[in-house]
Formats: C-alpha cells, sequence, structure tokens
C-alpha cells in the first residue's frame, strides 16, 4: 500500500442541514451562517479538500485539518458530528465525535466528546478509492479516489521543494497563528477542491 508523506488527516463533515428543531434554539443573527455550510469554503481557503457526494449525502473531506480546526467548524456551522481519521502506517485511527447534548445548539457548555474509536486498514477498492467505513453508532462509508490523493500528494511536495524535510510535515501542519497560516498557503498553492461524481 503506498504511503502518502503529505497527508497525515482526514476529516469528514456532513453537509446536511443542521436540525430545525436544534437551529430555532440559535440566536437569529447567527441562525443563517449556522444552517448554510456551503459558507465553509471561506473557512476552508487554503485547505486542501474534497467533496463526496451520494444520493442521500454530501461531505467535505478536508486532508490536514487539526481536530481542534475540525470542532470550530462543527461548532460554527451547527453540525452535529463529524469523523476524523489521522493516517498511520497501516490504515487510519479513526474518531466519531458528537455534541454532548444533540438537542441543544454548539455552546462552550455544549462539547463535541468522542463516542467511538476504531481502525480501518488501508483498503483499495476496485474502483481504486480508499475506503473508511464504519458500522456502529452511526453507519458510515466514505470513498476516496486514490487519484485525490495522489494529486494533493505530489501538489504539496512541489510547492515545499525537493530540500524540504518529509518528516517535518506533520509537525509543521499543526502550526497555529501566522506561521501555520502561512505554511498552509505555501503547502497547498495551486490546490482546488476536488468533487465526486
Amino acid at each position: 500500500m503506498r504511503k502518502y508523506d503529505f497527508i497525515k488527516t482526514i476529516a469528514v463533515i456532513s453537509c446536511e442541514e443542521a436540525d430545525a428543531e436544534v437551529l430555532c434554539k440559535v440566536p437569529k443573527k447567527k441562525r443563517c451562517l449556522k444552517c448554510d455550510i456551503s459558507k465553509i469554503e471561506n473557512s476552508l481557503n487554503h485547505s486542501a479538500y474534497y467533496i463526496q457526494t451520494s444520493k442521500d449525502t454530501k461531505y467535505y473531506v478536508v486532508f490536514n485539518i487539526s481536530l481542534e480546526f475540525m470542532k470550530y467548524l462543527a461548532f460554527e456551522y451547527e453540525r452535529s458530528s463529524f469523523f476524523f481519521a489521522t493516517v498511520e502506517e497501516d490504515g487510519f485511527q479513526c474518531q466519531y465525535f458528537e455534541k454532548e447534548d444533540l438537542s441543544q445548539p454548539s455552546f462552550k457548555w455544549n462539547p463535541y466528546i468522542e463516542v467511538e474509536t476504531w481502525h480501518n486498514s488501508m483498503i483499495v477498492d476496485t474502483c481504486g478509492c480508499y475506503k473508511i467505513t464504519h458500522a456502529g453508532i452511526n453507519d458510515f462509508e466514505l470513498s476516496i479516489p486514490e487519484m485525490v490523493l495522489e494529486n494533493i500528494n505530489a501538489t504539496i511536495e512541489r510547492n515545499l521543494g525537493k530540500e524540504y524535510d518529509k518528516n517535518r510535515f506533520e509537525k509543521d501542519i499543526k502550526m497555529v497563528g501566522w506561521s501555520g497560516w502561512a505554511f498552509s498557503i505555501k503547502a497547498n498553492k495551486y490546490l482546488s477542491p476536488y468533487t465526486s461524481n
């Protein structure tokens, strides 16, 4: 199985509308933002991401994002849950997070808590897609075309240059503040969002 040096985390957030009953409890001035996840694209500027669409659901799949930033996105757009996977040598260490109280809006006193953790081996199906699946509290299946991973990895590698130490990447993508922002711009330059058919 090919190892992608420049893909360290994979996070998944649903594009489904926020629950109407929960949303009506959100202050009116914030309601529009929290129910319109299409605005997430502004927050993902300078990020590598892929939009997976299917008959029933649409997901944003974001690469090299930190768990803290993923919690911020879920909070900002009033999502009830999200998936987060760390890429390891033999597969994906996956986590599923939900709001502590699903009937209430996202506030500091209603944090996202880890509900389940599991491990997926790196499986590539006959269509050349990496599969992340889980049959549990929330049945879940994600297919990421290998072409998407290859393009992201190759683009970041070109952007950072031949002299860049690949072993530093996992640490560098976690930088915060101006340094982290500048590194993200450099690493993700020329990357465009990918969308499944």
